[in-house]
């Protein structure tokens, strides 16, 4: 899978992660996922139409058996709108922001508008 290299489309996704990091930490909750054979805790956040699951380095992810280029760093973030994936990242505090999939679009404003008013 390819990275994006086009700033402009990284700072945009950087700018959703951090609203969607949001939303999980005050609307989310903790959930069990599989990593393989293995069980994580990832946080997640459903609505009708869009779908978060966030994984920070508390939960580690094995690359047994994976192909060599996967290099899971400690963060990784996947959004979903409609059942389609539109937006899949992963970073940690030392290297850039990895962008593999963003596709603008409607589901940007339903990350906005599921945040609270504060």
């Amino acid at each position: 899978m390819a990275l994006i290299q086009n700033a402009a489309r990284i700072a945009r996704a950087t700018e959703l992660r951090n609203l969607a990091v949001d939303l999980v930490a005050i609307r989310g909750a903790m959930t069990d996922a599989r990593a393989g054979n293995t069980k994580i805790q990832v946080m997640t956040f459903e609505n009708e139409r869009l779908a978060i699951l966030y994984k920070t380095p508390r939960s580690d992810l094995s690359t047994e058996g994976a192909p060599a280029w996967i290099q899971p760093k400690g963060f990784m973030l996947d959004v979903w709108f409609d059942g389609r994936k539109t937006l899949s990242m992963q970073w940690d505090n030392e290297g850039p922001v990895d962008v593999f999939i963003f596709k603008p679009g409607e589901w940007e404003d339903l990350v906005t508008r599921a945040l609270p008013e504060t």
